[in-house]
């Protein structure tokens, strides 16, 4: 049903017409002519005879307008601009008084359009996004809440009261900092929501021998941080899956909370958050009050808690995350399930290796998901070694003599034997054990050299790991360590590298741990120079020793790196038997100087810490 009415104002007709069908109110301005009348646009200015008249019927649009639509509505309306506002409220408070027969509701006009006028620049106050991706950005800190003994609640105000953040759920910002004349960055996912006005909030977990952890333990009310972002490829949004399962360990819950909070908080989300929370003590969950009653409140939402060292009578899991673990608290294998990991990299890398082996989708951590496809993988570590001995080439060669080859056994031998027959130089093994966990093999606390040892200073301290555990590691891995001397080298002292060029080989680079031991131990033996060449590195490593060698050669470095063989089409392992066989070969040709038994003995005496 509809219904039309036309008043006249000054030979130009404005229509109200009301639309039953669609709920629809508006003031539609018509022409009248000869033939009759024509409907047209309001906010055409030439179809007006003059200004005025635009004026008068464009008063009408204006007050209904505004008394029903939205704000986003209002400042979607190009119709009128602020100075326009202001003359059509003059305008329509005098225009009120005349056009409308009965003189008494000249009163609730003017109340009408004072509220629209409200209603408009109120409006005008939207709240503003001060993300920017392409530049660093400073905020000061305005609070610190100690949450614990080691991890803080630490809150930075934004330029103004009503201004956000502006990050998308799923995705984080990069924290700069100077220390000790170095900038180092990391990546931090923000407690608070763009429903926090004027400020965004950090946890962070401080660490004995950190170095942004312990940079922000030190900040003082005032001090400001640099930021950058949004950062990530993933963006939740409702409806993306039917079911996400989580896994987080330590702080890794920040981004989590996130996306929790995001679905828990609208009712037409109904994607159901299956989440597996591994700490080491139960003082180490982190928001575990606001995690538990969530669960409470939200039925499509369950956490599942396992600590390493539990307490007594402790109701949840017992030890690391493990497979059966992930099938009995996450959702099954399906095409609209996906699983999120996030935690200490050598974490996320094994969870990743569990989800896959139980017929998941290759599982995707938060904070870095897209792995960069803009180069084919390679089809072995022959393939990846020719590869990379063409880049090494372009730099590097041996034509006085000055430059060895090592690789780490055992899959960077046959890559540093394509790089060593490529430019002509002698040939060997870098003998370093990584020193993993106990019960944990995969996560590295350390590694050993035949000259040095280097600890992981962070992972010994976050998980309370004791010396006499660390010692009955190095013992082994020592023994393990003897075992490939005597089958590689038959018990050769290590290479002499004094004065020499050293090329560093390993078939790739995750966490650095076990090539960082390497080239440390190396310097101590004053080689002229060390470059760490690899085929495949993850980007943030691979940084971090550019900054501590004197070359890095790396043809190929994804956005992310969850697991060095998910870059190769055939990673299977290199045995002793080819390890030994390529050394000899290499032997045959060009044979290494190594050094003596004392300088063995003399470097073995130092043990350098992360």
């Amino acid at each position: 049903m509809k219904k039309d009415f036309e008043r006249d104002l000054s030979g130009v007709k404005a229509r109200y017409k009301i639309d039953n069908s669609t709920n629809g109110k508006k003031w539609t301005p018509i022409q009248v002519t000869k033939s009759g009348t024509q409907p047209i646009k309001s906010d055409d200015r030439r179809v007006w005879s003059d200004r005025s008249s635009y004026k008068k019927v464009a008063t009408f649009n204006f007050i209904e307008n505004f008394f029903f639509a939205s704000p986003e509505q209002i400042m979607s309306n190009e119709l009128i601009s602020v100075k326009t506002a202001v003359e059509v409220a003059i305008s329509a408070a005098i225009l009120g008084g005349f056009y409308y027969y009965v003189p008494n509701l000249i009163v609730p006009i003017i109340v009408l359009v004072v509220g629209s006028w409200y209603r408009y620049f109120s409006s005008l106050k939207k709240t503003k996004s001060v993300l920017d991706p392409g530049l660093w950005k400073q905020f000061p800190l305005v609070e610190k809440i100690r949450i614990s003994h080691n991890v803080a609640l630490y809150r930075f105000a934004l330029p103004n009261s009503n201004d956000v953040l502006g990050l998308p759920i799923g995705q984080h910002i990069s924290v700069q900092a100077e220390i000790n004349d170095k900038l180092i960055q990391r990546s931090y996912t923000p407690t608070s929501s763009d429903d926090d006005l004027g400020h965004f909030d950090l946890v962070v977990k401080t660490y004995p021998t950190g170095n942004i952890s312990k940079w922000f333990d030190e900040l003082k009310i005032g001090e400001k941080i640099t930021v950058k972002g949004p950062k990530g490829q993933f963006k939740y949004r409702p409806g993306l899956v039917r079911a996400l399962g989580m896994i987080a360990g330590g702080t890794g819950i920040t981004p989590m909370l996130q996306i929790i909070r995001a679905v828990c908080k609208n009712p037409r989300d109904k994607t159901r958050i299956n989440l597996i929370y591994a700490n080491v003590t139960s003082d180490d969950i982190l928001l575990k009050d606001e995690l538990d009653s969530l669960a409470s409140e939200h039925e499509k939402f369950s956490v599942y808690y396992t600590l390493d060292k539990p307490p007594q009578n402790w109701a949840g899991g017992s030890g690391f995350v493990t497979p059966e673990m992930i099938q009995k608290y996450c959702p099954r294998p399906a095409d609209d399930i996906k699983i999120l990991l996030c935690g200490p990299l050598p974490m996320v890398n094994a969870m990743s290796k569990n989800c896959e082996s139980l017929g998941y989708e290759k599982s995707r951590s938060i904070s870095k998901l897209e792995l960069n496809k803009m180069r084919e993988k390679f089809q072995n570590r022959i393939h990846a070694g020719n590869i990379l001995a063409e880049e090494v080439a372009k730099k590097y060669n041996n034509v006085n003599n000055d430059v060895i080859v090592l690789a780490l056994p055992r899959g960077g031998v046959p890559v540093g034997f394509q790089i060593a027959q490529k430019i002509k130089a002698p040939f060997d093994v870098f003998l370093v054990r990584k020193i993993g966990v106990e019960g944990y093999e995969e996560l590295a606390m350390g590694a050993i050299t035949e000259t040095s040892r280097i600890f992981n200073e962070d992972i010994i301290s976050m998980l309370h790991i004791d010396q006499k555990s660390i010692d009955r590691v190095i013992q082994r891995e020592s023994a393990e360590l003897q075992r490939r001397n005597q089958k590689y080298r038959k018990g050769k002292p290590a290479p002499n590298v004094t004065g020499k060029i050293i090329i560093l080989v390993d078939d790739g680079i995750a966490t650095g741990a076990t090539i960082r031991a390497a080239y440390t131990s190396l310097k101590k033996l004053n080689p002229s120079k060390i470059v760490v060449a690899v085929p495949v590195a993850a980007p943030d490593t691979l940084t971090k020793i550019g900054k501590e060698v004197d070359d890095t050669i790396c043809p190929l470095v994804p956005r992310t790196l969850s697991g060095i063989g998910q870059w190769y089409h055939d990673f299977s392992q290199t045995e002793d038997d080819e390890v030994t066989t390529l050394l000899a070969r290499a032997e045959e040709v060009c044979p290494v100087p190594t050094i003596s038994a004392e300088d063995t003995k003399k470097y073995q005496t130092e043990t350098i810490l992360e």
